[in-house]
């Protein structure tokens, strides 16, 4: 089961790869294009437990999107595509991890799980 939807007939790589910090990282990946007044500290970047909504740029449209509790952690795990390849995003929601992949990591880990986007 691929765990993106992605339009490419082709086979595509996919890396995984899990982050764990002692200290609250952002999540938030939003380009200087998308930001209409608000700020986010850079993906990656070390931040305070404030902030918890995450501000991401749609890789197609630029439009912000906005996802509660996404913002910020301290573990997540990150699914990569290859260069200039991007998953199916709609306008306003960046659930696009396949359902079952999100429901397992769900129960292996015992915390819900939110999505966001970082596509440097």
């Amino acid at each position: 089961m691929p765990p993106l939807s992605v339009d490419l007939d082709k086979a595509y790589h996919v890396g995984v790869t899990c982050f764990v910090s002692s200290q609250f990282r952002s999540t938030s990946d939003l380009h200087e294009e998308s930001k209409s007044g608000r700020q986010a500290i850079a993906y990656g970047e070390p931040c305070g437990g404030e902030g918890s909504d995450g501000l991401f740029s749609h890789p197609s449209n630029l439009k912000l999107i906005v996802v509660p509790r996404a913002g910020r952690a301290r573990f997540w795990v990150q699914f990569e595509l290859g260069k200039f390849l991007f998953p199916k995003i709609n306008d306003d929601s960046l659930e696009i991890l396949h359902p079952q992949i999100a429901a397992d990591a769900e129960h292996i880990f015992g915390v819900k799980f939110v999505q966001g986007c970082h596509w440097g």
